[in-house]
């Protein structure tokens, strides 16, 4: 069994690095735009399994090569394999290839190069089935008409089939081939849904029957758990209650005889208390006769003190309500000052607040703006490489002359040559003088005397016109092949020269020139729009340029709403801060956000002690122990 957990790939197949993390469980889903490299991850997942050598200069191995830079192709993954949890690391160059396992678990390997290589198909061939991997892979492209599951021993002994001998036996002697194999499957897949589900996906009369005797079972289990459960404590019980039986059977004896004496000691008792009850009777009758007088002169003698205590009290209490009412006119003065510098500290705090507030709103402002423009002269520049980009695009695609072609048409020529060298050399030379503005023919096709001679190479039975006269010329040997050779040749030449759009080789490989010229340009071009877009586009560009002057504009709100609160909070602009010009001012602002937070948190400190001493002087109470003391003079 394998498990992925992570995929790494470096410098493949265009994508310079890409890394994929896996859950252990569940189904990946990887989607996004066409050419982004979903594909390539596959692929590279396909080639660290394959055997295919670091070193191999294979054309897959080429295929993933990139096309710009000479850098190795590197993949690497996570992954548990038969058990054993490795990381496996290959990184592929025609001549510093390199393979790199490491085991950590059950027990930790560290191996390189073919060690390394061997020891990972090793792990492989004991836990992976390779064909399963390859029938449940479908490739971009790759027909969907044929059936890839067939001849896989784990999954024709997962369906209850034949093993892979047995299977190639009989469908050997039926004379089945890979078709009827794959009908078979089919069939015998078909056949084990349809034992557990109906044809419209409802579960079947077996599946449900099973279902429902799981449930019963489970059902009956629990209910039988439960009764044993419940034996098990009574059981335990039962041995607690019999030890206790078997302790009080002992004592029993004993008990018995306690039970004698105590009952003759609870007689005596009883005749005892019957005689002390007599006794309290009398003693208490004398003693309400005595409590009695007791009460009243005590309560005469009460009155009097009361009389006398009173008369003290009253002149003590009028000194003392003289001395608290001084007191609280002290306190209520006190407070009252404290108040008024709690209250003042409360508002330099919000003051303070409401001016961070604005700072903050200010220099992020200006954040955004700088922002803006930065966008704006880069969207400008973008703009203008991205036309640049088109244009350079257009005329890569304009011109037909792909390298391709130029190799075609330098082929054409060659073979051209080559033919006319051929003709040259074993056809019949004949020369002819004339004029130098004169004209001969040529099996009756005209043909000018350059520099007053022509040369006509003779293959076949030719006729040559001088004016009013025909010279037939027959060679003793018809090699007129060759001159079909030659005409074959010139008329392919023709053919890609017209398709390609130029006159001769020459303008072909100005063309090709021209058409690699710009697409060297357009690649340059395509740096230079990156280097000035990142990863984006120039709509992301655009994009960030609105969104930073929204926050231009959200941040100006921002600060007029800080302004708003510090002239309802500060109308008379009394609040003195360190480095903050008036509200209206206009002046420059020369301390940071920071440190009028800083202002806010001590003079919140400040309201806070303040509020601590007006606390410290309530606590003493001065008003409330005048009216304590008025009332109780009132009294």
């Amino acid at each position: 069994m394998l498990t992925l957990h992570s995929l790494t790939l470096d410098h493949v197949a265009g994508v310079d690095h890409a890394h994929l993390e896996l859950p252990d469980s569940g189904v990946v889903v990887i989607h996004g735009p066409n050419e982004m490299g979903k594909t390539t991850l596959l692929t590279a997942f396909g080639l660290l399994l394959s055997e295919v050598g670091v070193n191999s200069k294979a054309a897959k191995i080429k295929a993933l090569k990139s096309a710009t830079e000479d850098v190795a192709t590197t993949v690497s993954a996570d992954m548990t394999v038969a058990g054993h949890r490795l990381t496996i690391l290959k990184s592929f160059n025609k001549s510093s290839g390199r393979c790199e396992l490491t085991v950590t678990s059950p027990r930790r390997e560290n191996l390189t190069g073919r060690q390394a290589a061997e020891r990972f198909a090793e792990l492989l061939s004991e836990g992976v089935d390779t064909r399963l991997i390859d029938a449940l892979t479908i490739r971009q492209g790759a027909s969907l008409d044929i059936l890839a599951a067939t001849g896989i021993p784990s999954l024709e002994q997962a369906l209850g089939g034949d093993s892979p001998a047995d299977a190639e036996a009989s469908g050997a002697a039926a004379g089945t081939g890979t078709a009827d194999g794959a009908g078979a499957l089919i069939g015998r897949i078909t056949e084990e849904y349809l034992r557990y589900f109906t044809p419209g996906g409802r579960p079947s009369r077996e599946l449900k029957a099973v279902t429902d005797a799981l449930a019963a079972a489970e059902a009956e289990h629990d209910a039988a758990t439960g009764r044993y459960t419940q034996a098990q404590n009574l059981i335990s019980e039962l041995e607690q209650l019999t030890a206790e039986k078997a302790d009080v059977a002992k004592q029993e004896p004993v008990a018995a005889e306690a039970a004698v004496e105590a009952e003759k000691t609870l007689a005596e008792g009883r005749a005892a208390v019957a005689e002390l009850d007599g006794l309290r009777r009398t003693v208490t009758a004398a003693a309400g006769v005595r409590d009695l007088a007791d009460q009243r002169a005590r309560a005469r003698a009460d009155r009097v003190s009361a009389l006398a205590d009173a008369e003290k009290a009253v002149a003590a209490l009028t000194v003392e309500v003289q001395e608290a009412e001084k007191a609280a006119e002290q306190e209520e003065q006190t407070t009252g000052d404290l108040g008024k510098r709690r209250s003042a500290a409360r508002r330099r705090s919000r003051v303070a607040t409401a001016w961070a507030a604005r700072v903050e709103a200010l220099s992020r402002r200006q954040d955004a703006g700088t922002r803006v423009t930065d966008l704006a002269d880069r969207i400008a520049r973008a703009t203008g490489i991205a036309d640049e980009v088109r244009e350079l695009k257009r005329s890569v695609d304009d011109n037909p002359v792909t390298d391709k072609v130029l190799a075609s048409l330098r082929s054409a020529d060659a073979a051209l040559r080559q033919a006319v060298t051929v003709r040259d050399a074993v056809a019949t030379t004949v020369e002819v003088a004339g004029p130098a503005d004169g004209t001969v023919t040529v099996d009756r096709e005209p043909r000018d005397l350059v520099g007053g001679s022509a040369t006509v190479h003779v293959t076949g039975r030719q006729e040559i016109g001088l004016g009013d006269w025909t010279v037939t010329v027959t060679p003793a040997r018809d090699v007129s092949e060759v001159s079909e050779d030659v005409t074959r040749a010139r008329a392919e030449l023709d053919r890609l020269l017209a398709a390609a759009g130029v006159e001769d080789l020459t303008a072909a490989e100005d063309a090709a020139a021209a058409r690699q010229d710009a697409a060297e340009k357009h690649r340059e071009a395509v740096l230079r729009l990156t280097q000035v877009t990142g990863t984006g586009t120039v709509d992301d560009l655009r994009t960030h340029h609105e969104r930073a002057a929204a926050e231009v504009e959200e941040f100006g709100t921002r600060a007029d709403e800080a302004l708003q609160r510090i002239r309802d909070e500060d109308p008379e602009g009394t609040v003195a801060l360190s480095g903050v010009p008036g509200a209206d001012t206009g002046d420059e602002i020369t301390v940071t956000a920071a440190e009028l937070t800083d202002e806010a948190d001590a003079a919140l400190r400040e309201a806070e002690r303040i509020q601590e001493d007006i606390t410290r002087v309530t606590r003493a109470g001065a008003a409330v122990r005048l009216e304590g003391r008025k009332t109780e003079l009132e009294r």
